[in-house]
């Protein structure tokens, strides 16, 4: 899959943090077709996976911890069933990152 994630800077401090990262739409929400639950589960691992590559190219001295606000409409993960878009975050968020 091509690497989709963009960094952007948050200058009008109206969020809770200063960096965004932005994906596409998620599988099925183009098409108008309900995407299944293993499209889902997928998307949803390789989007944040896609976005922390994507901040760490941009910063890569960076060595504080940081939070990962996701929200969920806008990156494409708010399907009618929210299991498997869940099954991937809980998939991404158990693996160790270096």
């Amino acid at each position: 899959m091509p690497e989709v994630a963009g960094v952007l800077l948050n200058n009008r401090e109206d969020e809770p943090t200063d960096v965004i990262l932005a994906t596409p739409p998620g599988p099925g929400l183009t098409t108008g077709l309900d995407p299944a639950e293993a499209d889902s589960e997928s998307y949803t691992y390789w989007v944040l996976s896609e976005c922390v590559s994507a901040y760490r190219q941009q910063f890569p001295d960076a060595s504080e911890e940081g939070w990962i606000l996701i929200h969920m409409e806008t990156s494409g993960l708010d399907m009618r069933d929210i299991d498997a878009p869940i099954r991937g975050l809980v998939r991404f968020f158990g693996e160790e990152r270096r």
